[in-house]
């Protein structure tokens, strides 16, 4: 394993919340093919950075535009330098539980009299999309082509009409043929309050926008020269065509190139959130967020999207170097759903570990849960929008190249599942919320740790703890067989208050290992290890299951003030770390470096937890945690690799509220970057 890899990898790993979305290259804009995953009507889509699309028809190209308010309130959604607390931001907008609304307009230019059947890409991408959103299969679609650019030949007699970008700017040319009547282009404006010519150029003024199409620039190729042809809009009523007052020449192809100019488009990218990453054997990477994609508008003029509809799951994979897209691929239902955390198997498969709100989520046949079992209704304060009913756990299977849905199972009881209750005395930061953690062995099968309410959560047969512990929350350790077919193994992991786990990793004989935090004094998962009674209000823990789901052994890692594990590991001698947070003095031993009144520790364990090999802390000295951890490793020459993210919103959760000095952070003298601004990612090497 090469350390160069892994520190990428840890630094993929950080949980990203500005996600790059292939769909939104800067700069460029894309067209993407429809194979069933929209209306039979719509030849092709391109989605417009500010939150609107362009529906590419036979007959007409349809616009829908996103008010430019909801614009500013989504990428406000997740500034982590400022804004305040999202869950006082959630009550505002959200009238105290009903998705927010967030305000489209549609518009239709059709081309009166002309029509084409013929679209064709040109500058095609090499790397395509996959489209799993919703329950019905036949709505699917898998390699999807995506280009720089569509031609819809003969629109008109000698006519076609091509679509591109210029910068973030959507552009179209009208390219006749020698011969070919430009006075057959009739473009009729449909869901406008107005349409105007204002000094030559053409004015659409909208619901809530307005562009400008500026006076159109029309040329000819004269001897290898371009040559200027004049050339004005003609407009009766809300039907646009073109003139040329000088004329040009008939026997020659013409261009004419109108430039459209939207007086509130910012190309603004920040419609697309990271929640997690991960890199297979060859090196390939793999990110997973959510995405807000708009459906096709049904209506012209004013219409409402609910928020909370918008958000799906969205994949992409780089090459190993990070310069080419090998694909993107979307997967959701109805409702809100979104990643926690992403594998590869052996097999070279994709495993998304998430959550959704939504019945008709993507499933296959056959596996463990094909429907959705729900929950209570849920206001989050990051999406600022509601579960409305409630969530489950959701395992997805995706091929080598994104354009097959291998399996795909809900997972889940009667109550919320793979969702933190944001006022929970265990959850600590912004984001904790959404914490889960899959891994698979060399066989393929898959082992994951979560949370739930559910008092009819599935366990298996002889489960360590077949029922629900009866309070707030119980963790929940799985393992699934390759195919998601069948339970492996499923039990509650919890005691009589709140219990979450956040990660989970496998040792040489085929242990579990699970980290997370407790309240409960009669945790479930505690036996034989270093503390078997709990020092504070809240706990760390590392339990350690047989591959049967059985206990081996378990220990509290804690002070008398509030602690958690968020991350588990083990070296290749089989002992084991734990990555947590302290907000209390927790102890340090052996001959460690440390930085003494730190809030991260780090903790090594010998392998059944019966005794400390080493502890540390580290961080600035402050008295409280600086980091919300992201990533933890510990590669096979014992280097210990972790990652964490802070900033003004870091604390977002109940208990105590801390305001650390990250500017006091130890850095190595060689560190790429050796100021902060307050909100920055933090990556460390321990040997």
């Amino acid at each position: 394993m090469h350390p160069r890899v892994l520190l990428l990898s840890i630094f993929l790993g950080v949980s990203l919340f500005t996600w790059a979305d292939p769909t939104h290259t800067p700069g460029q804009l894309e067209f993407i093919a429809n194979k069933g995953q929209w209306p039979s009507r719509v030849q092709f889509r391109s989605q417009l950075p500010d939150g609107g699309s362009i529906w590419v028809q036979p007959n007409s190209y349809r616009l829908s535009l996103r008010h430019p308010h909801d614009t500013e309130w989504i990428k406000d959604l997740h500034k982590h330098n400022g804004g305040g607390d999202p869950r006082a931001r959630a009550g505002s907008f959200s009238g105290g539980g009903a998705s927010r609304p967030i305000r489209f307009e549609a518009i239709e230019v059709a081309f009166l009299g002309g029509a084409s059947d013929r679209l064709v890409q040109e500058e095609v991408l090499p790397y395509n999309h996959n489209y799993f959103q919703g329950e019905d299969q036949n709505h699917w679609a898998s390699d999807v082509p995506v280009s720089r650019a569509v031609r819809m030949q003969e629109v008109y007699p000698g006519i076609d009409l091509r679509w591109y970008s210029d910068d973030i700017l959507p552009k179209y040319d009208w390219v006749l043929a020698p011969g070919a009547d430009p006075h057959s282009i009739q473009m009729e404006y449909t869901g406008t309050r107005s349409v105007q010519l204002v000094q030559d150029q053409l004015v659409v003024v909208t619901h809530y926008n307005q562009w400008v199409e500026e006076i159109p620039l029309a040329y000819q190729e004269v001897d290898g020269e371009r040559t200027p042809v004049p050339c004005k809009f003609v407009l009766d009523g809300d039907v646009v065509s073109f003139e040329f007052p000088y004329g040009y020449d008939p026997t020659l192809p013409l261009v004419i190139d109108p430039v459209l100019v939207f007086s509130t488009y910012t190309g603004s990218e920040a419609d697309n959130w990271g929640f997690t990453a991960c890199f297979d054997d060859i090196g390939n990477l793999y990110s997973g967020g959510i995405v807000l994609d708009t459906g096709y508008p049904v209506t012209l003029g004013t219409y409402q999207e609910n928020f909370n509809a918008m958000i799906d799951i969205g994949i992409i994979s780089y090459d190993s170097i990070g310069s080419s897209l090998r694909y993107a691929t979307y997967i959701g239902g109805s409702n809100v759903e979104l990643p926690q955390s992403l594998l590869v198997t052996p097999d070279s498969s994709l495993v998304i570990l998430g959550i959704t709100g939504s019945s008709d989520y993507p499933t296959t046949p056959g596996v463990v849960e094909e429907d959705f079992q729900g929950g209570n209704f849920i206001l989050t304060g990051i999406l600022t929008e509601p579960f409305e009913n409630g969530t489950d756990i959701v395992v997805n299977k995706l091929s080598f190249l994104g354009n097959e849905m291998i399996a795909s199972t809900y997972i889940g009881g009667s109550g919320n599942d793979g969702y933190k209750n944001e006022v929970s005395d265990i959850h600590f930061f912004y984001g904790d919320q959404f914490r889960g953690d899959i891994i698979s062995d060399e066989d393929g099968n898959l082992f994951l740790a979560s949370i739930t309410e559910s008092l009819d959560f599935p366990v298996s047969s002889g489960a360590h703890q077949p029922n629900y512990g009866f309070g707030i929350t119980d963790a929940v350790v799985v393992s699934l067989t390759p195919d998601l077919r069948s339970f492996r193994f499923s039990t509650y992991l919890g005691g009589s208050g709140e219990d979450a786990a956040t990660s989970i990793k496998l040792s040489e004989s085929g242990d579990v290992l699970i980290g997370g935090g407790t309240n409960s004094s009669d945790f479930s998962g505690i036996l034989g290890g270093i503390n078997t009674v709990i020092a504070g209000s809240v706990d760390g823990y590392a339990t350690l299951l047989r591959s049967d789901g059985s206990l081996r052994a378990g220990t509290y890692l804690g002070t008398p003030d509030r602690d958690q594990v968020f991350f588990v590991d083990y070296d290749t001698a089989g002992q084991v770390y734990a990555l947590g947070s302290t907000f209390g003095t927790y102890p340090v031993l052996g001959a460690v470096w440390s930085v003494p009144g730190s809030g991260q520790f780090l903790h090594q364990l010998t392998p059944l937890l019966d005794a400390s090999n080493w502890s540390t802390v580290f961080g600035s000295g402050a008295g409280g945690p600086d980091l919300s951890p992201t990533a933890f490793l510990v590669n096979e020459c014992g280097n210990i690799y972790l990652s964490g993210w802070f900033g003004p919103l870091m604390y977002r959760g109940g208990g105590d509220f801390y305001s650390p000095d990250n500017s006091r952070l130890p850095l190595s003298l060689d560190a790429d970057q050796i100021s902060t601004d307050g909100a920055d990612f933090y990556l460390t090497v321990l040997n």
